[in-house]
């Protein structure tokens, strides 16, 4: 039963994010004021993430097994940063503009993206060595909302654009 709904809430959050990030066209286009892209910052944004994460995860939440909960942490943390690169990259391939030519990468899609993804990888691989499972399932979505946020923020600093 625990498998079907964890298969459940990845298509749904696979149907949701593919609905979510169509682009639209309206005789404009972007232009970046600064030399650098999302794609520059997004490495150390994602090396932080992945640690705040991890900290989160591990010692609010409870885990107990700090290498399992490192690894949980990365592979979901791949996942939910390929994910909306790879939806962007596909959905721009049909304008002709590159995945960094359309503005800024992190913003509430890529949050919804990120939660639906990250959520059901770490709660469900964690749960059983967590003190409580209520405890890690809100550690996880508050530490993905602070980290996408910072990731936001980090991105608009560095990368200044206008369209």
């Amino acid at each position: 039963m625990k498998t079907g709904k964890a298969m459940g809430t990845m298509l749904t959050a696979l149907a949701v994010a593919m609905c979510l990030t169509g682009a639209a066209w309206a005789n404009t286009s972007w232009v970046w004021l600064t030399d650098a892209r999302p794609g520059d910052v997004l490495p150390f944004t994602a090396a932080a993430t992945i640690a705040i994460e991890f900290c989160a995860v591990y010692f609010v939440g409870r885990t107990g097994r700090p290498w399992k909960t490192l690894i949980v942490v990365v592979l979901a943390n791949l996942m939910s940063f390929i994910w909306p690169y790879l939806l962007m990259k596909f959905g721009n391939a049909q304008t002709g503009h590159g995945v960094w030519d359309t503005g800024y990468f992190v913003g509430i899609i890529f949050l919804l993206i990120t939660v639906a993804i990250e959520l059901p990888i770490t709660y469900y691989n964690l749960k059983p060595g967590a003190q409580s499972s209520k405890r890690l399932l809100w550690t996880v979505i508050v530490a993905n909302a602070v980290t996408t946020a910072m990731c936001a923020v980090v991105e608009r600093l560095y990368c200044s654009g206008s369209g």
